[in-house]
């Protein structure tokens, strides 16, 4: 019985620390995007910083605006219009 405890403990605490990391590697990817100017293509993450207003990813062909990289990053990762620090 206390083998099982130990075990939901332990197990628990795994539980914890996935959530801490995946919230950790979510602000670095935000901070990351922003700084490219959500110019990074949704589709296949190509980055599309040297590249016109408007177009298709050289990569997988996703036709994009810079507007609509901006609005389809936000649907995304669900960002609301004014959050502190990833202000667009």
């Amino acid at each position: 019985m206390a083998g099982v405890i130990l075990g939901l403990v332990g197990a628990s605490g795994i539980i914890v620390d996935h959530a801490i990391f995946r919230k950790r590697r979510r602000r670095k990817f935000l901070e990351r995007l922003v700084a490219k100017e959500y110019r990074v293509c949704p589709q296949c993450l190509y980055a599309l910083c040297g590249s016109s207003d408007e177009g298709k990813c050289p990569e997988c062909g996703l036709p994009y605006s810079g507007a609509s990289l901006v609005e389809q990053w936000k649907q995304i990762l669900r960002i609301p219009a004014a959050r502190k620090g990833l202000e667009v």
